[in-house]
């Protein structure tokens, strides 16, 4: 896996398309972490991707986000949920966003299209697997993505 050593504190970064994430949480217990999955869901959106992306994944998104309550009403997280909402529509946030928006932009070397290359149209993870999931969402996701990442040219 490759490496990166940047010196602390300069605000660099590096996108090292080989390097592979792994989160661990667990859906069984509590969802404490929910609050924040979710506020940083949406930061990430709004300071990276450009605006015509977002535009053109608004469909999906909303989506994504009448999943994400109803998942948050069945596993009792609907505070959280809400949590993550006034957090972000606070006026002192969106303007942070704002401008940590604005600086991110100024820094970008990688298009939406190349950073969108390999994202896939569907939800493909175990503990979430349902059939309206399988049979309807993903299905709406893989046919949405499959025309919208061909429609990305910046």
């Amino acid at each position: 896996m490759p490496v990166v050593a940047l010196p602390a504190g300069t605000g660099l970064y590096v996108r090292v398309p080989a390097s592979v994430v792994y989160h661990k949480y667990s859906f069984a217990g509590r969802f404490g972490y929910y609050y924040h999955l979710e506020k940083n869901r949406y930061w990430l959106l709004g300071v990276y991707y450009k605006l015509p992306t977002l535009g053109l994944l608004a469909p999906a998104l909303v989506l994504m986000e009448l999943g994400q309550w109803c998942f948050a009403l069945l596993r009792g997280a609907l505070r959280q949920k809400a949590r993550s909402w006034v957090f972000l529509l606070r006026p002192a946030n969106l303007a942070a966003t704002w401008r940590r928006r604005r600086s991110a932009q100024r820094r970008r070397k990688v298009s939406d299209r190349e950073f969108l290359r390999d994202f896939t149209g569907s939800i493909d993870f175990a503990e979430l697997s349902s059939p309206l999931l399988k049979y309807v969402a993903n299905p709406i996701l893989r046919a949405y993505w499959f025309v919208a990442r061909r429609l990305i040219f910046w």
